[in-house]
């Protein structure tokens, strides 16, 4: 009765109590019923029964009942005990009370007895009552040494005799004989609850080995191995001791950790002599055992093949209790192993034992003996089928299944071991599909602190599902990473006997389709989407609904799934546009949900453009863009109720886009405005977070708990590091326990509840991390379905006017967001990329704009070129660069507040938001079709327009906007410029070149002069050239080539104005240039290479594609110089000069032109150098203010002669010919639709110009008439008559007459003037062509792409379009050059002929009067010889390279001249002079309104009528 009574802590309590007062109320022997009865009775009972320990003799011949103790003392026994059993396990305090009595000696007494022969029952009894007694820490370190000293297991053997006694003999002998085992299952029962402390550190100190491996080893070997091996009168025993021991092996392995100390031997001494090694812990030697083919193992697999079978019958057995936990025992030794077998085989590479050990998942596909199969993994996945019955066991199968399918290579067998058969195929899928549909919802244990140490104590069924399920997800996301076929596929139900790609995903029962997992989540995920309150999941079953829209996305990103899944997804469920319909989610548990489903929208939105789905397309984009509701009571989901089919239809073609943004432009809604979803989305993304409070402790350093927080934290699957509170609790109680102390004892609640303080800061933290873990998230899968907008979806699909619309509003939300002064830094600075990407597409929307306005200003430019003396100006619609003005100045203040809150650390930032600013800043460019019609228009034109075009207006309100930063916006982007990282060196630069192109008032110019980094730029042309060095050997670095252009590119913009030249001047850009060595590093080229004269677009330029590189940077820059300065500043063109001299053996190897015709980058590379020298020459000091006897002068004019020499000698080898024309038409179309051959022809057409001009140049410097000036060919008109001068032969400087005659110039004239006609011709042809009309052969011809090929017929179109604007541009192009190298050609034939018509005297005429002549010349010339030194070297070398008039003369004969004066009527000839002036009323003057050819054909018709 009263063990019944006491059944709780209260009546336990009372019932103590009870018999405690009774025995001192009655002080006499009288009263039996009480404590101190019971006690003493049973310690006089242990004096009359105790003796030495039997041998095995004589406890075989025990008999059956023990002297003095009848069978009822026996039963009273056993009742009394039962109630103090029940009374302890009740209650601790009455525990402590039964040990603390030093009259009763219980435990003494108890321990006594059972080393005493007494019944079974009794001692069975004994061990139970002991077993509720070591419940308390404190009492069972002292049973620990009271079961040590009672010996009732060996652990100390003396002598040879190695015979079994107490408990073992016991087993072996009586209990076995009986059948029957209570004492082995209250042992284990006392073990057990000893077990949950540590084995004392002091137990048995110097008898034995110390340690837990004595029991360990008898509860292995002698009963579990064993068990299945006896008879049992109740066979449900014979499960209860297998449960008990197992249970025991369950808690060792759990709570072991794994130590560097168990994989070393200790050593301690005996003292009964001698060392031996310290025993491990259990929980390593048990690790050992499962990692190996051992009993252990082999009894635990076969436990569960038992176990499978049994409930595969569905009968009631037996024990059938115990047996599912016992097999639930076995499936969580696997689990721990399995868990702890990572860590435990790093332990014995970093120690390097030598323990045989193997991987727990090999040792899991091995054969089972019963069956000759590899069917272990098999039997563990069939608990996951019992998941209804026995949810526990489903777990921790499935815990198994988990880090099993994490070994390499296993993948393939697991699906094959569950696919062997059709039966276990279909009762495995069926059994994975039950545990993920149960409607247990998820119970939340966020921000909880578990402070118990006795930690993982009966979780929940419906955890214990959902855990298995979430499991089960996991499980399936990491195998669907691996090769195919694996677990993931098997279990969403893909093909696995072909490409897994091949397969067709159908609905359960359709095709014979089995319900599979897929099915089943699709189902939950399901619930609730189309009604107000949204997704069920997300409520219900938050974690499993993150991982399922995980799972989504990784289907749909991986290759061999992506288009079965997609195609499922939106043909059966309509999934991603009905889950989107109710995005941003909302709810407490909602974390990265909507960025798995954001990444995975952004990924069909690329698939369906890629496969020209754009019906799909349409719809999705209509969901993220639209503004408003077209009928307000259709409700806030519409399109709910749609089915698939009807919205597809509905929604195939843009116009609901146009009516969408219609009604928001013109403000005449036809329905309810609503925000766009796309902005919703970014409004849930928060750029802000709270942080906890930093630490404030009093007995703790705060630096060294800093420290053991880092050491306890460690980084999950997604890269978020999380501190792990249960091991910082466990180290800060160690560390509490191990300091003992006076303050610490008195201080101890204080102490504690500073731990509590920590732990409460360390879970902050991890919600921080976490949190912002999530808003990176969501951010990132956000900016990737924008993106895919952007950059993926055809434009077609929305109006130019929308796509403005809406990227200006995401302009300017994100620049408001990171805006806010919380705003982290590491919240925001992704978000500049998002900047970059949305400002090239707003630039590109423009660029549409231009480009369908081009063929209007290309009408009107053409009609210009007809009608000369039309004077209609320009009228500028209002475009949008007018509507959006006002979003275009927020745009770019936001851009330039957003760099400079952005610290200079953040490289990548800056970088990002330099190239935003840069595509901005572009916005504002003309086109070149405008800049081409404003120059055809004129100058005066646009100043008497009096209006700004939109580009003006514009670039007008951006300069404003930026000179209101002042200084410090300046500041910023300079010191960018000059120092940071490469890439937003480059960018910067490039942003100071667009900005200093729009500063028409130089501010920018200004402040960098004057802050000196102009200087800075310049001077680091000195520091750069060691690298650039370096650039041109074998391993270049290429970020030095791009930061050098930049630099180049940003300083030849400086010089493009006059104050920039001067300033670059000043600052010594030509003389740095000129100390630069790697000019004169030019790699030697054969003349082998590039036969066609093509270079490989490859991604590190050959050494000589490196040196152009460089050399045309330089050479831009020197021509923006000469060209800003103007003609008369002869300082620019002397230093420009003194930098060609400087390195003149590099100039002069480029002017011989060794290189074929063919070879682009060797042409444009003469062009620059020829026209840098042309211009130069018509800019620097004449020859007659150089003093004949400075040294450097003379230097100077040495080399001056001999550029001149190679200049001249250049004309002759650059006269058009038909052979080259031809040549040049049979190239075919290089990269990018480049025209290799019209290039060829063009650079070859600037070469002659440059040559011309330059010839020009040095004859009207020379002297202001024909008798005077130079005089640079000889009167020989042969050439003129040829049809090709170039014919067969190669010309270089050796095979080219030392003067080159005036024929050459003849044919030169003659040439472009025939080309010019045709191509004249030519031009107005394909512009009539580009404003009218394109028949087919048109735009088969121009657009590229056969007919045969699908494509849109807007993009021949276009393509057809673009081609011959670029022809038209070619041949507009092409007709400059020939006109200008006919004036120049023209001027040079008039100085000529007039020399030699009217003042040439022949050598061999009027010997007397030339003698006189040259007396004269050579007097004037002595009479600055102060000397009288004979000829000075400058006149040697100045009649090696030339001649003058009065010395040309000498080599002029009679017979010449007169030859000369009869053929020139025939070369000149009227028809040529008439051509020429046609090409002149029909192009030249409709550009300028200066009559210079005209003056010239006069002058020329007038000397051949009078001299001939």
């Amino acid at each position: 009765m009263l063990t019944g009574l006491a059944s709780n802590t209260q009546s336990a309590l009372h019932c103590f109590e009870l018999l405690k007062a009774n025995g001192l109320a009655s002080g006499g022997p009288s009263s039996s019923v009480s404590w101190n009865h019971i006690f003493v009775s049973l310690n006089q009972y242990y004096s009359s029964l105790r003796r030495e320990t039997p041998t095995s003799s004589e406890v075989s011949q025990r008999a059956p009942h023990i002297r003095g103790i009848t069978l009822k003392e026996l039963e009273g026994l056993i009742s009394v005990l039962r109630l103090a059993n029940v009374i302890a396990e009740k209650n601790e305090n009455c525990r402590i009370a039964f040990c603390e009595n030093q009259q009763w000696s219980l435990i003494v007494c108890l321990f006594g007895l059972l080393t005493c022969s007494v019944p079974p029952g009794l001692k069975a009894q004994i061990l139970l009552t002991l077993s509720a007694i070591a419940k308390t820490p404190d009492i069972a370190a002292n049973l620990w040494q009271t079961l040590e000293v009672s010996q009732i297991i060996p652990t100390t053997r003396s002598g040879s005799g190695k015979q079994p006694s107490g408990l073992q003999i016991e087993l072996e002998e009586i209990e076995t004989r009986n059948e029957e085992y209570p004492m082995i299952l209250a042992f284990l029962g006392l073990i057990n609850s000893l077990s949950d402390i540590p084995v004392p550190a002091g137990l048995v100190t110097g008898l034995r080995s110390p340690g837990f491996d004595p029991y360990l080893s008898f509860i292995r070997d002698d009963v579990f191995l064993k068990f299945d091996t006896r008879a049992y009168k109740d066979p449900a025993e014979k499960w209860k001791v297998a449960s008990a021991a197992l249970e025991i092996f369950v808690k060792l392995l759990k709570c072991h950790e794994i130590r560097a100390e168990d994989f070393t031997d200790e050593m301690v001494e005996l003292q009964t002599g001698g060392t031996v090694a310290v025993n491990k812990s259990p929980g390593h030697t048990l690790i050992i055992h499962m990692l190996n083919h051992s009993g252990l193992l082999k009894k635990v697999l076969r436990i569960l093949d038992d176990v499978a079978k049994v409930l595969e019958t569905y009968s009631n057995v037996p024990g059938k209790k115990y047996m599912e936990k016992a097999s639930l025992c076995c499936l969580q030794l696997i689990e721990y192993t399995l868990d702890k077998a990572e860590e435990f085989f790093d332990a014995c590479r970093e120690m390097g034992v030598s323990i045989m050990v193997s991987q727990m998942d090999r040792l899991l596909r091995g054969i089972n003996p019963r069956t000759g199969k590899s069917d272990h993994l098999i039997n563990v996945a069939k608990y996951i089928t019992f998941n209804q019955v026995m949810p526990y066991h489903a777990m921790s199968a499935m815990k198994i299944l988990f880090s099993v399918s994490r070994a390499a290579g296993i993948q393939a067998d697991l699906v094959n071991l569950y696919t062997a058969d059709q039966k276990t195929k279909s009762e495995l899928l069926h059994g994975f599909v039950e545990c993920l549909e149960v409607d247990d919802p998820e119970v939340s244990q966020d921000n909880m602190i578990i402070l118990n140490e006795e930690k993982d104590e009966e979780v929940s069924l419906s955890g214990v599902r959902n855990s298995t399920r979430q499991y089960l997800l996991h499980t399936i996301i990491y195998s669907l990473e691996q090769p195919a076929p694996n677990l993931a596929h098997y279990l969403l139900g893909f093909e696995l006997s072909k490409p897994v790609n091949k397969t067709n995903l159908q609905d359960p029962g359709i095709l014979g389709s089995q319900k599979t997992c897929l099915h089943s989540l699709l189902t939950i995920l399901d619930k609730g989407i189309g009604t107000l309150g949204g997704p069920q999941a997300l409520i219900e079953t938050p974690k499993l609904s993150e991982l399922f829209y995980k799972l989504v996305y990784m289907l749909a990103a991986n290759k061999d799934t992506s288009a079965a899944i997609l195609r499922y997804l939106r043909t059966s469920w309509d999934f991603l546009y009905r889950h989107l319909q109710h995005v941003p989610f909302n709810g407490p548990f909602v974390t990265n949900h909507q960025s798995w489903l954001l990444r995975t929208v952004a990924i069909e939105l690329r698939m369906t453009t890629l496969n020209r789905q754009r019906s799909h397309t349409q719809r999705l984009m209509k969901l993220l863009l639209d503004d408003h509701i077209d009928d307000p009571e259709q409700g806030i989901l519409p399109g709910i109720d749609e089915t698939v089919d009807t919205g597809f239809d509905k929604f195939s073609d843009t116009s609901y886009f146009q009516s969408s943004f219609h009604s928001h432009t013109t403000k005449q809604l036809q329905g309810r405005q609503i925000r766009r979803k796309i902005l919703s989305l970014l409004d849930s993304v928060e750029f802000t977070q709270v942080y906890p409070q930093p630490l404030t402790l009093e007995y703790f350093d705060p630096g060294m708990i800093e420290q053991v927080i880092q050491k306890t934290e460690s980084k999950t699957e997604d890269d978020t590091v999380y501190c792990n509170v249960k091991l910082l609790h466990s180290i800060l109680l160690n560390e509490l326990s191990n300091v003992q102390s006076n303050v610490m004892v008195a201080n101890r609640p204080r102490i504690l509840e500073e731990v509590q303080g920590i732990l409460k800061n360390v879970v902050s933290r991890n919600s921080v991390r976490k949190s912002l873990s999530v808003k990176q998230q969501s951010y990132d899968a956000w900016r990737q379905v924008a993106e895919i907008w952007l950059t993926s979806c055809p434009e077609d699909l929305m109006p130019r006017e929308i796509r403005q619309t809406v990227l200006f509003e995401l302009l300017q939300e994100l620049l408001s967001k990171v805006a806010e002064e919380d705003a982290l830094t590491e919240l925001t600075a992704p978000v500049s990329g998002t900047f970059l990407t949305l400002m090239a597409n707003l630039k590109q929307c423009f660029v549409v704009e231009q480009s369908q306005v081009n063929r209007e200003s290309s009408s009107k430019y053409s009609s210009m070129l007809e009608d000369p003396g039309s004077k209609t100006p320009w009228v500028q619609s209002s475009g949008s660069r007018t509507l959006f003005a006002t979003s275009l100045q927020l745009v770019l203040k936001g851009l330039i507040d957003h760099v400079m809150c952005s610290g200079g650390g953040q490289q990548r930032v800056r970088a990002n938001l330099y190239g935003a600013l840069l595509y901005y800043l572009q916005i504002a460019e003309k086109p070149k079709s405008q800049q081409k019609g404003e120059s055809v228009e004129g100058i005066g034109e646009r100043l008497l327009s009096g209006t700004d075009s939109e580009y003006d207006q514009l670039t007008k309100e951006n300069v404003a906007t930026i000179l209101s930063y002042g200084n410090h916006f300046m500041d910023t982007v300079c010191r960018d410029a000059c120092d940071g990282h490469d890439v937003g060196r480059m960018l910067a630069l490039s942003v100071l070149d667009k900005i200093l192109s729009m500063d028409k008032f130089q501010q920018w110019l200004n402040f960098m002069t004057s802050k000196g980094y102009l200087q800075h730029l310049v001077d680091s042309l000195i520091n750069d050239d060691n690298q650039l060095q370096s650039l041109l050997g074998p391993n270049p670095q290429l970020k030095v080539l791009y930061i050098y252009e930049s630099k180049m590119s940003l300083l030849t913009r400086i010089a493009e104005s006059t104050a920039g030249a001067h300033a670059l001047l000043r600052a010594g850009i030509m003389s740095r240039l000129s100390s630069c060595n790697y000019f004169d590093m030019r790699p030697e080229t054969s003349r082998l290479q590039n036969e066609l004269g093509l270079t490989q677009d490859e991604f590190i330029p050959s050494p000589m594609a490196r040196y152009r590189l460089l050399l045309f940077a330089c050479l831009k820059l020197c021509l923006a110089i000469l060209t800003s300065c103007g003609i008369e500043n002869q300082d620019a063109g002397n230093q420009v000069l003194q930098f060609v001299f400087s390195h003149g053996e590099i100039f002069l190897n480029i002017l011989r032109d060794r290189q074929p015709p063919q070879d682009l980058q060797a042409l444009k590379e003469l062009s620059l150098t020829t026209a840098v020298i042309a211009r130069a020459q018509s800019r620097g000091v004449p020859d007659v203010e150089f003093n004949d006897f400075d040294t450097l002068a003379i230097e100077f004019r040495a080399h001056k002669m001999q550029i001149e020499r190679q200049m001249i000698s250049l004309f002759p080898k650059f006269c058009l010919s038909e052979k080259l024309t031809k040549q040049w038409k049979n190239f075919e179309s290089g990269q990018e639709g480049r025209d290799i051959g019209v290039e060829l022809l063009l650079t070859y057409l600037e070469i002659a110009a440059n040559v011309t001009s330059y010839c020009r140049t040095v004859i009207s410097a020379s002297g202001l008439s024909s008798q005077y000036c130079r005089i640079l060919f000889g009167p020989s008109l042969e050439e003129a008559l040829s049809r090709d001068i170039r014919s067969g032969e190669e010309y270089s400087v050796s095979s080219l007459p030392f003067t080159p005659s005036l024929g050459v110039i003849v044919y030169q004239l003659r040439q472009c003037a025939s080309n010019f006609m045709y191509v004249y011709d030519s031009h107005q042809q394909h512009q009539r062509k580009q404003h009218s009309s394109l028949s087919t052969d048109d735009l088969k011809e121009y657009s590229g792409v056969p007919m045969t090929e699908k494509i849109a017929s807007h993009q021949r179109q276009q393509l057809a379009r673009r081609r011959l604007s670029q022809i038209v541009n070619d041949k507009w192009r092409e007709m400059q050059q020939l006109s200008y190298i006919i004036e120049n050609c023209i001027f040079i034939l008039w100085r000529h002929l007039e020399y030699y018509l009217v003042h040439c005297v022949p050598n061999d005429q009027q010997p007397s009067i030339y003698q006189v002549h040259i007396q004269r010349q050579q007097q004037m010339r002595r009479l600055q010889d102060l000397t009288g030194s004979p000829r000075s070297i400058l006149e040697q070398q100045q009649h090696q390279y030339t001649q003058d008039p009065d010395e040309m003369s000498k080599i002029v004969s009679r017979e010449e001249l007169a030859a000369f004066k009869s053929n020139v009527t025939n070369v000149v000839s009227e028809s040529l002079l008439k051509k020429i002036q046609e090409i002149n009323q029909s192009f030249c003057k409709n550009r300028s309104h200066y009559g210079f050819v005209e003056a010239l054909i006069r002058r020329l018709r007038r000397l051949l009528r009078l001299h001939t």
